[in-house]
């Protein structure tokens, strides 16, 4: 907590010759004699943004007051008023902030200033000023005739553009009189008056913004990246620059340039303006060229963009513009940016991907879609011309299995590849390479026991955020053909460890796969972009950020377009099938792994001690075990304090449960999420209440149901959480598309007859069914036993809650390890 103190030091008032104010850091306590005891620490008025006694409309009047062309800010905190403006100081009095001292007075409070209005009081005379004071009053004289005329004061720069550093000199002039930034001198011109410290500091807070640095002895040294971009911007914050005593830099204007895609090329059209004279565009191959961008123009010199004096130097001249190949896009990307805001006509039409060459398998091309054909050459594509991009279709088209095919092109065939995907996801891709690409070598790099010599010997690496953030020198010292980096949202925040982690990864290609490309803002967006392209975004994604409105909007729109797919389900129903179910895999962490791993001990501990034939029904071992089994895999919080002691609250399916709800939710579709443990469903349902979801909950002790079902279906947007009892058959919920069954049932019949809720007669959209199973657990391997049993389950399990009739050597095969 600190407050804004100004006050006026009569006592440097009398040395100056001028009413001279102080500006103070402290804290003003409630003062019953109005005087001021504390520390107070010098503060530079232009420095502040926040103070607790002011207001932000209040501290920016005192701000442009002390500014004033006409006082004049001598050091960090103290400032010489101009006379005429010594009314203004009436109204800070009434902020609460205005104090005086004097040699042999203390720091006394200001209540009221009057100006010109008393005769009796004895005024020290200050300049043309006086002042005086009783107590909490401070009298003002001025000689209203006498105005003060405001000093010019101009500022140059002299710069060295040969070398890399550009040293920097800078020069104020105060009417005739020159004097050096880094002169001693504070007293300037036969008037002796003193140099405008504040002035002098906002021209130099101008440098330093545009990255030279100061330091004493030294002077200021340049540290940017662009540097012609610098100089155009000091220049047009009024500081004229010079490269000598004589020759000035000229102030050029490029925003007249237009950049259009033709059939194979760009073309660069249009007029460039130099101190107010119009060139086309042509003519600067005609300029004289000094080092670096620099030409030659009527006596002055000024620089190019350096992406227009890169076409200079490579494009070709053609009529009244320039003409860059199609493999220029960069710098005909970067002349937009840096000459009409980054407007490139016709860059859509830029990646032509319908007749690039593609050879992959061929029982692997008959599975792919047309739309996932389509997907796979606009990949090999974009490689191909040397860019990222990013695939963002719609949850549940198959980016994954683009992904695939793309890897398994003949092209790819010595490549080295890295995928980096969520933990929750890592289970899935190996599962999905061993079942579409089997051949393929893959290395899932993750856990305690992980070999990073191992990465350098495989096609195909997986591993998580996680695992790279933690090994990412060990990362870096492979250099890969393709980076894929799969729920790139994770990372969308640029600023994170994750995110510094994965841009640093080498690789020539970069992909990023997300169903939501844009969550919150278009810098998050541009900072994925910036991820896959560095090359086309790292300089002109700062100039993205400062253009406003819908302008700024398509200018992003064209200028991603190109690297950017993404399709979504109603665009592309006639490739879709009727239904598409996936499995999801997730993968326990150390503690709750930990405790199904006790859990299944004590029942194998259990089983052991019984060899005989039994009936399921007839044994409630089996059925607890079963159970117990299954509630640590959906969530621990599921069990009593008996069964989970140490209070494990980590659920690594209900963890990818929430981040899938994410992503469907906030693409629009309507989700019915089904399990047979109303607890897991009520712990559920917090979470989406928590994220503020339009949500329904159905279980057996819900009366209202039809009056839910009717409310749900005609809902734009929603959740429905229903238990398997309760909604496994008489619901019609067609206006959802996405089913979520969160545990598996033992009685597959069950699950159809779930579904059916959703895939019916008169659903019209395409159904999604997603299935949740946990890695290496009971519900994996009951998954993989009703694949290979599937006669004897429908037989045995069709139509019961629980499996009847199973035999003990059914069962340990469920609860031994493989």
């Amino acid at each position: 907590m600190s407050d804004l103190i100004l006050n006026i030091n009569i006592s440097e008032s009398r040395k100056k010759g001028r009413i001279v104010l102080e500006t103070y850091d402290g804290t003003i306590p409630h003062l019953k004699n109005k005087q001021y005891s504390g520390p107070l620490r010098n503060a530079n008025i232009n420095g502040i943004e926040k103070i607790d006694n002011l207001s932000s409309v209040e501290l920016e009047l005192i701000r442009n007051y002390l500014s004033s062309s006409k006082n004049v800010q001598v050091n960090k905190y103290q400032h010489i008023l101009s006379d005429s403006g010594l009314r203004e100081l009436a109204q800070f009095a009434k902020y609460g902030c205005l104090f005086y001292k004097d040699k042999s007075t203390s720091m006394n409070q200001v209540e009221t200033v009057e100006i010109n209005g008393s005769e009796e009081q004895s005024f020290i005379t200050v300049g043309n000023a006086g002042i005086a004071y009783n107590k909490t009053e401070l009298f003002l004289r001025v000689d209203e005739a006498d105005e003060d005329v405001a000093r010019q004061i101009s500022s140059k720069a002299y710069v060295n553009i040969n070398t890399k550093d550009h040293p920097l000199e800078l020069v104020f002039e105060y009417d005739d009189f020159s004097v050096n930034y880094e002169s001693e001198e504070r007293i300037v011109g036969a008037d002796s008056n003193y140099r405008d410290f504040g002035y002098e500091e906002r021209v130099v807070s101008i440098v330093k913004r545009n990255n030279w640095n100061y330091t004493k002895n030294i002077g200021f040294i340049y540290c940017g990246k662009d540097f012609p971009k610098d100089i155009a911007n000091i220049m047009s914050d009024g500081i004229n620059v010079y490269i000598d005593k004589k020759t000035q830099i000229a102030r050029g204007d490029f925003s007249n340039i237009q950049v259009s895609y033709g059939i194979d090329w760009f073309d660069v059209n249009g007029t460039v303006e130099i101190d107010g004279q119009e060139v086309n565009v042509a003519d600067l191959f005609d300029f004289k060229q000094r080092k670096d961008n620099w030409v030659e123009f009527n006596g002055k010199v000024f620089a190019l963009p350096g992406s227009l004096g890169t076409a200079i130097k490579t494009a070709d001249k053609v009529d009244d513009g320039i003409r860059i190949g199609k493999k220029g896009i960069i710098n005909a990307v970067e002349i937009a940016f840096d000459t009409n805001g980054g407007n490139v006509i016709g860059i859509d039409n830029l990646i032509n991907y319908s007749d690039t060459a593609m050879s992959i398998d061929k029982k692997l091309l008959s599975i792919l879609r047309e739309y996932q054909v389509t997907g796979v050459r606009w990949l090999l594509s974009l490689r191909q011309n040397g860019f990222g991009g990013c695939l963002a279709d719609d949850m549940g088209l198959g980016k994954t299995l683009q992904v695939i095919s793309y890897l398994s092109d003949a092209s790819m065939n010595k490549t080295k590849n890295l995928i980096v995907v969520p933990k929750t996801l890592l289970i899935n891709w190996e599962k999905e390479f061993a079942k579409f690409s089997p051949d393929t070598e893959v290395l899932v790099y993750h856990g305690s026991g992980r070999d990073s010599e191992r990465i350098a010997k495989y096609k195909v690496v997986i591993t998580t955020y996680g695992t790279a953030l933690n090994d990412i020198d060990e990362i870096l010292k492979v250099e890969f053909d393709n980076l894929i980096i799969d729920e790139a949202q994770y990372i969308k925040n640029s600023k994170s460890k994750n995110h510094r982690a994965i841009k640093r990864i080498c690789a020539k290609t970069k992909f990023i796969l997300t169903g939501t490309p844009v969550e919150n803002n278009i810098q998050e967006y541009l900072g994925l972009m910036q991820l896959i392209n560095p090359e086309v975004f790292c300089k002109n994604i700062y100039k993205l950020k400062n253009v406003e409105d819908a302008q700024r909007v398509e200018i992003v729109r064209k200028i991603t377009s190109p690297f950017l797919l993404r399709r979504m389900k109603k665009d592309v129903l006639k490739d879709l099938p009727l239904k598409q179910e996936q499995v999801l895999y997730c993968t326990m962490d150390s503690e709750q792994r930990d405790l199904y791993t006790k859990m299944l001990q004590s029942i194998r501990y259990e089983i052991n001690k019984k060899n005989d034939r039994f009936e399921i029904k007839s044994n409630s071992l089996m059925l607890n075990g079963l159970l117990y089994l299954e509630q640590i895999c959906c969530h621990p919080q599921l069990l009593d304090k008996t069964h989970n002691p140490d209070g494990c609250r980590k659920s690594a399916k209900f963890d990818q449960l929430l981040d899938i709800l994410e992503n469907l939710y906030d693409s629009g579709h309507k989700v019915v999420i089904f399990s047979r443990f109303t607890k897991m469903l009520q712990m559920i349902e917090k979470q989406v209440a928590k994220r503020h979801y339009n949500y329904f909950y159905l279980d057996g002790k819900t009366n209202n149901r039809m009056d839910l079902v009717e409310e749900f279906e005609e809902s734009e947007t929603g959740i429905f959480l229903i238990s398997l009892k309760a909604g496994g058959t008489g619901l019609n919920l067609v206006s959802a598309d996405t089913v979520i069954i969160y545990d598996p049932w033992w009685n597959p019949a069950s699950e159809k007859q779930a579904e059916d809720r959703i895939y019916r007669i008169g659903q019209k959209k395409n159904v999604m069914i997603y299935r949740m199973i946990v890695e290496d657990s009971i519900e994996e391997k009951v998954q993989r036993l009703q694949k290979e049993k599937t006669d004897l389950y429908e037989d045995l399990l069709n139509g019961h809650e629980t499996p009847m009739g199973l035999t003990a050597e059914i069962m340990q095969n469920l609860f031994m390890a493989d």
